[in-house]
């Protein structure tokens, strides 16, 4: 089948950072909430997201609303029945399309003034250097497995670009960041003196993140994981550890002999206790083989938050993992990786 691709976002030149008037009417909400300098900076954005799923759906929607510049949405796959419930841009007539090109016009009439592209290539038969700095300033990589993220960061790592990724399995979801080192203004009150209202100090921060690669390879021997952590970290690896060996994610009870296997060479491998990942967790990846829209909706509208802050260097970014679970009806970020 003959699939059409647009030239990348990376073959033009930089939006202007300048503001038009109807821009500055269109965005004049939310430059009261974060400021102009802030919206210039969501304006000359370049973002490659990689996967046109229901999460990816969720995120692109906030950050086109929000007035990124560019956003180049990099998805070879073809339109099923199953992203119909998720991804609300597609309907039953784009069923067997590209999955990219069919979400693109969708997105377009949320904002006309963010240039958005479709790319229907496979995102590993990329060379390494499009994903890096002179293409994009951010690279989202939406539904991959954590093998497949961190090849994906390694390639963003070495080009310069700062790095998202993120997933949705049925009642669950993760997000990691890697901004690198990153500078951002925080605000901080001080009690006022004899009476007087609290006085708002700016402070200019700094953090460095890790590779995901560093953060999956930390190990775990003789770690307690305390109930403030997510366990969801160690269902997210035995996934990926299914996905290597088996060349595709986990489709139904047939799976589950396939998954014990895959749940003792994961955490054997980082020194984890397996009872992190208990028979009722495995049986629950069973049955989280589609995208639910109100967890992508959860998950891509955090990170989409997310993506903003660091975009606009205004306020304290989450720690580099977040991990949502449906079921407890919890979000927990944390530190993993150094």
């Amino acid at each position: 089948v003959f699939k059409r691709m647009a030239p990348p976002a990376a073959k033009r030149p930089r939006q202007e950072t300048a503001l038009s008037s109807s821009e500055a009417t269109q965005y004049d909400r939310q430059i009261r909430l974060w400021g102009l300098a802030a919206q210039k900076q969501l304006r000359s954005s370049r973002i490659a997201v990689i996967g046109a799923g229901g999460l990816s759906a969720e995120l692109c929607k906030n950050i086109v609303l929000a007035g990124i510049g560019e956003l180049t949405l990099v998805d070879h796959a073809t339109v099923t029945a199953a992203d119909l419930p998720s991804n609300f841009f597609l309907n039953e007539e784009d069923v067997g399309q590209s999955r990219a090109e069919r979400t693109v016009p969708g997105l377009q009439l949320l904002n006309p003034n963010v240039v958005i592209t479709a790319d229907t290539s496979l995102h590993s038969d990329k060379p390494g250097t499009f994903w890096g700095e002179a293409n994009f300033d951010f690279v989202i990589a939406t539904d991959l497995a954590l093998h497949e993220m961190a090849e994906v960061n390694r390639l963003c790592r070495e080009g310069g670009s700062k790095f998202f990724s993120a997933a949705v399995d049925g009642m669950v979801g993760m997000y990691f960041a890697d901004l690198g080192v990153h500078d951002f203004m925080e605000e901080r009150r001080k009690p006022g003196k004899d009476g007087k209202e609290p006085e708002v100090e700016t402070e200019k921060c700094s953090i460095e993140y890790v590779s995901l690669q560093s953060a999956l390879d930390q190990s775990w021997t003789g770690v307690r994981v305390t109930k403030h952590q997510s366990k969801l970290f160690f269902r997210y690896l035995v996934a990926s550890t299914f996905n290597t060996t088996h060349g595709r994610g986990v489709v139904g009870e047939a799976d589950m002999g396939a998954l014990k296997e895959a749940r003792a060479a994961a955490l054997t491998a980082v020194g984890a206790d397996v009872t992190l990942v208990p028979d009722e967790m495995l049986q629950a990846m069973c049955r989280d083989t589609c995208q639910l829209g109100p967890v992508c909706a959860i998950v891509g509208g955090i990170l989409a938050a997310e993506v903003i802050k660091a975009i606009s260097h205004k306020d304290r970014p989450h720690d580099n993992f977040l991990f949502y679970d449906g079921v407890a009806t919890t979000a927990q970020v944390m530190v993993i990786g150094k």
